[in-house]
């Protein structure tokens, strides 16, 4: 039974109804714990990550071929359940398909609410009506805002963003202890609903003013305002708009951290004293640090990433100099703000190392070893690389996999590539599988590699 998605959110119930075309012949709809369950998730659906479907706010499905004048009508379209909820629902419900939660992959839809609650419900099958998990947002003796624009509490307001390539879902709350209002970014866990780099973070703002707000000369970001504007993510960073006060407001903050290595390949951090995470590191330096290939294919999961696990401490006076030289050499823009007082430097010295090359590939590395490691010779070329391989040679991957890694696939794509051999991600009937292929022989450069595949290819062809 082909379905699409639509999402009618009732403010009067407090309800999450979904809707769906009913393509089968005969498709009835029900409601609650009344309907039967249908069946799996389809593959390769499509996601809703943001407000209005992208960043362009287009509100465009490029892909929908279901929805038509002739198929959503009264007779084959309508309210198939409703999921209930702990309170009113402002933001957008957001969808990803095939998301793997609790062993299950599912077809995910999740709801905000105002009591700052976040939802994560099956797209596909009520079943019980249970969610797939379900957090709040609030701490000890914390409550919604109930004296707000929005009655009766104001808790999250605005539609989260996701980012796919992390599973992570950013939101904002609202919330007061002892009457007094606060605004907090969240970075969840889009698999459990668990809080994820260090956050919550208290978001906090000021500028000199002058204005009926301003107290001594400085006008404060307060709960007065509103925070209804959906967020955005681009290119690494959260924009977070407020309004419905005297004076509206734009922040961003970045999603990831950018990092400089000195020359023992300990990454180097320019953060500010001001900012919630370095307090945190100044109360306990023990952090990690996700470093993630870009995502080849359009399939995250695929993509290399590793973990380092160390203590971050501040950089002596001394080594100052050579750190702010490295860190400028690769963000150029910090000459800007490297210098302000409340700006300094700081290092991970790294513990251990959690490596995942993709699929069935993955394990530790101890801090020995890493200090011992030398940057491969192929690291500055190898998006080059994968990204000619998967474009030209597709059919040379399906056979150097036949023959060398003993697998026969529909589809294979390069993920990685090294002095030593390359990782694909290979398509089989029995589903995603990933594979080791070694070089004939070690490389140092792009000119050698492409010799040692082409070798290797005429090889593999001979043999059929």
């Amino acid at each position: 039974m082909p379905v699409r998605f639509l999402w009618l959110v009732s403010k009067k119930f407090c309800l999450l109804c979904i809707a769906l075309t009913l393509i089968a012949v005969g498709a009835g709809c029900g409601a609650g714990s009344g309907v039967s369950d249908p069946p799996p998730p389809p593959p390769n659906g499509t996601d809703v990550l943001t407000w209005h479907f992208d960043n362009a706010r287009s509100g465009l499905n490029a892909s929908e071929t279901v929805l038509t004048p002739k198929t959503v009508s009264p007779q084959n379209f309508g309210k198939l359940f409703s999921y209930t909820v702990d309170g009113y629902v402002y933001a957008q419900p957001l969808l990803v398909s095939g998301l793997k939660v609790n062993g299950m992959t599912h077809n995910v839809v999740f709801v905000a609410t105002e009591n700052d609650s976040v939802y994560a419900f099956d797209a596909d099958s009520y079943g019980t009506g249970t969610p797939l998990w379900q957090v709040s947002l609030l701490q000890s003796g914390e409550t919604p805002i109930t004296n707000g624009a929005i009655q009766p509490v104001l808790g999250v307001t605005s539609t989260p963003a996701i980012d796919l390539s992390s599973n992570t879902m950013y939101v904002v709350s609202t919330e007061s202890s002892g009457g007094s209002g606060t605004f907090r970014l969240h970075a969840l866990d889009i698999t459990s609903g668990a809080e994820k780099l260090g956050g919550p973070v208290e978001i906090n703002a000021s500028v000199p003013g002058t204005n009926s707000d301003s107290k001594n000369g400085v006008v404060y970001l307060t709960t007065s305002c509103v925070q209804r504007s959906a967020l955005l993510l681009e290119k690494g960073s959260v924009f977070i708009g407020f309004g419905s006060c005297h004076s509206g407001w734009l922040l961003s903050y970045d999603a990831t951290m950018p990092y400089g290595l000195d020359d023992q390949g300990r990454p180097i951090f320019l953060i500010s004293t001001m900012a919630m995470h370095t307090q945190n590191l100044q109360a306990d330096p023990r952090a990690s640090l996700l470093v993630t290939q870009d995502d080849i294919g359009g399939d995250p999961l695929g993509a290399s990433r590793v973990t380092l696990l160390g203590n971050v401490v501040t950089i002596t006076q001394s080594q100052v100099a050579e750190a702010r030289k490295l860190y400028l050499a690769r963000y150029a823009n910090s000459k800007y703000w490297v210098d302000f007082e409340d700006f300094s430097f700081y290092r991970m010295d790294v513990v251990d190392i959690y490596y995942v090359g993709g699929f069935g590939v993955m394990g530790w590395v101890s801090a020995s070893e890493y200090d011992r490691s030398r940057p491969d010779p192929l690291a500055d070329s190898m998006a080059e690389i994968i990204q000619h391989m998967n474009a030209d040679h597709k059919d040379a991957l399906v056979l150097l996999a036949r023959k060398l890694a003993r697998v026969e696939s529909q589809e294979a794509t390069m993920t990685t590539v090294d002095r030593l051999g390359f990782q694909v991600r290979l398509k089989t009937q029995d589903g995603v599988r990933g594979a080791r292929i070694a070089f004939l022989r070690e490389v140092s450069n792009p000119a050698e590699t492409r010799n040692v595949l082409v070798e290797m290819v005429q090889q593999a062809r001979s043999e059929l």
